[in-house]
């Protein structure tokens, strides 16, 4: 939008449009009125100034009505500003308001014009230029406040300064006839300054409403300005959030990649453990019974027994912070897995600590295998205890929680769904920084050498991702710990708890069993223990060659102990393939670790079993036992 600045050089009054003169006439009138309480202040001061002055040369029945008229006038006119000011209609009813304001200064223009004459003293120069002089600057006022309206200037001047003007041209003296003559020139004056006056005063207020809709356009754009700093400002601070964000997600992933690496070497390990300490458990099983009469080796053997079952505690414990057990998820009533352990732990903590139980009403069912939620509570209770030597509390509880999109503060990294929280909160002496950074890592422990692992949160930690969950934890020192563990809802009826299966009664038997085992060791181990009970055996390496194994077999297969990791075909795929073959199959799946959760239904059969490894030949045969009873 161009802007045209208009000259007055030659002081031509700018041309307005015919339908912004209503609107520059209206601004015009309200020019006038803005300086009426200041014009009239003026009035009323020299008007008391030169009663005051003149009260010795003038009768007091003159100069008295001449200073009340005046007074009058311009509290008058101070009246009709104060209406104008306050009426609605100023710009519409711009004329008739004019009209008056005309009026009211013309009768002022008067009422000065007469003081001129009527207060002149003939006999004193000092009051007469005492008088000339307050006349003057009444007329040089009018220059001031009058000119956005010719009318009310001229009504005002000529008739206040044609009196006195002609009183001194014929006073028949030099000079006041010079006085007069100077009159004429300074009205002169004074009138080319007011036309110039109100010439710009007009061109400005015209140029005002000329570029309305520039102002507008400046004063939009100003906003949209304001409106762009505040969406940057927004931005930038969203985007800071964002880079800490991103920040936090870096580390998370880095710690997230060290504490999978970790787990990853720590399952293998644990993994090819669970074979050897099979083969030691396995080989104690035969040497026992014939160390009955030798007293020390059997104390010996049992040692090393005992020592397989810590170690193969151990090596539990890595795996499931490896996310490699087998589990085996049941659709579970969270509320009743605590109350089923609210006893065993009450026991564990001792009585310098109180344990109490918040269970929310109508809790939605999770999927998660019950022996790991119980091993999480058991640690997790285990660690608040060693946290409070000096005794306090242990609060147990459990909420429905909804993540929607907006919940990445609270919970970062989660998923929005359905969970169902549980929290497990101490009063103890809480952790520091740099320790609650490490507390999931494997064998990281603050306790004194030989009265801890490291294992215990770290398995937590583990059997809550493989379950599919999350866990956070909260901690300041001299505060306490909160862990607060979310598992996806699932809107299902509880499963039932089924029995392991397990034979009281006979070991032995003549059936046919194959064994499917990829570790030699661990094949000759089961193998020999099956054979001293009676039972024939057929062995494999893996899935592949107990196909063949069957396809060579002329007779019945009554049970088929499988691995359930094995190369080239796994358990589960053998025995879908074994099946139609042999349809009363029973069949006892065993592992060390897996990498996926064992299917429930399968499971849940009369003729599934599963054993985890290590186990002891004892809970083998009894299991298998159990099995081949099973109608």
């Amino acid at each position: 939008m161009s802007l045209t600045i208009p000259k007055f050089a030659d002081q031509e009054m700018p041309a307005i449009p015919e339908a912004r003169a209503p609107l520059v006439f209206a601004d015009q009138v309200a020019v006038v009125y803005r300086g009426s309480r200041d014009a009239s202040l003026v009035t009323v001061v020299n008007g008391l100034f030169i009663a005051y002055i003149q009260r010795d040369v003038i009768p007091t029945v003159v100069l008295a009505p001449c200073i009340a008229y005046l007074l009058v006038v311009a509290l008058g006119r101070l009246g009709l500003a104060y209406r104008y000011w306050q009426a609605a209609d100023r710009v519409a009813a711009a004329p008739l308001w004019h009209r008056r304001y005309v009026i009211v200064t013309g009768l002022l223009g008067i009422g000065w014009g007469i003081t001129g004459s009527l207060l002149f003293p003939v006999d004193s120069i000092a009051h007469q230029m005492f008088l000339v002089f307050v006349l003057a600057g009444m007329v040089s006022g009018a220059a001031a406040y009058l000119p956005a309206s010719k009318p009310a200037f001229l009504c005002f001047v000529l008739p206040l300064l044609i009196p006195l003007t002609v009183r001194l041209l014929t006073m028949g003296d030099e000079v006041h006839l010079f006085m007069g003559l100077m009159a004429v020139l300074y009205g002169a004056a004074l009138w080319a300054t007011a036309w110039r006056t109100h010439v710009t005063i007009v061109a400005s207020l015209n140029l005002r409403h000329e570029n309305r809709e520039l102002i507008a356009y400046l004063t939009d754009a100003k906003e949209r300005a304001e409106r762009l700093n505040t969406d940057l400002t927004a931005e930038i601070e969203q985007r800071r959030q964002t880079e800490a964000a991103l920040k936090q997600s870096e580390e998370q992933l880095l710690q997230s990649q060290k504490m999978e690496a970790v787990g990853k070497l720590a399952g293998g390990i644990a993994h090819e453990f669970n074979n050897i300490l099979q083969v030691i458990k396995g080989y104690c099983y035969f040497l026992l019974p014939g160390l009955a009469k030798q007293e020390a080796l059997r104390r010996d053997v049992e040692g090393i027994e005992q020592s397989a079952d810590r170690a193969a505690s151990l090596t539990n414990q890595l795996l499931a912070f490896s996310r490699r057990q087998v589990i085996m998820p049941r659709v579970l009533d969270f509320n009743a897995i605590i109350v089923e352990q609210h006893r065993m732990l009450d026991r564990l903590i001792g009585e310098s600590i109180k344990l109490e139980v918040e269970l929310a009403p109508d809790l939605p069912r999770v999927k998660a295998d019950p022996a790991q939620i119980g091993q999480v509570l058991l640690n997790l209770v285990n660690n608040a205890r060693d946290a409070m030597p000096k005794g306090g509390v242990v609060t147990i509880a459990t909420s429905q929680l909804t993540l929607w999109e907006n919940a990445g503060e609270a919970y970062p990294g989660i998923p929005r769904g359905a969970y169902v929280r549980l929290t497990v909160r101490d009063t103890g002496c809480g952790m520091q920084p740099e320790v609650l950074a490490r507390i999931f890592e494997p064998f990281f422990t603050t306790k004194e050498v030989g009265k801890g692992t490291g294992l215990g949160l770290s398995t937590v930690y583990g059997l809550i991702a493989q379950t599919g969950g999350h866990i956070r934890v909260a901690s300041q020192p001299g505060q306490g710990t909160c862990f607060t563990i979310l598992l996806p809802a699932v809107v299902q009826a509880a499963d039932e708890l089924s029995p392991e299966k397990s034979s009281t009664g006979p070991l032995t038997g003549t059936e046919t069993i194959l064994i499917a085992e990829d570790e030699l060791a661990v094949r000759k181990v089961l193998r020999a223990a099956l054979r001293e009970k009676g039972y024939r055996v057929l062995e494999a390496e893996d899935g592949q060659a107990a196909l063949q194994v069957c396809r060579d077999h002329a007779g019945p297969i009554h049970l088929a102990v499988v691995d359930l990791v094995m190369p080239t075909l796994g358990g589960q795929a053998l025995v879908q393939r074994l099946v139609p073959r042999y349809p009363n199959l029973k069949v006892l799946y065993m592992s060390g670790y897996t990498d996926q959760p064992v299917d429930l239904r399968e499971l849940s059969d009369a003729n599934r079993a599963f054993l985890q490894k290590p186990f002891s030949s004892d809970l083998l045969l009894r299991t298998v036992r159990s099995l081949l009873d099973e109608s």
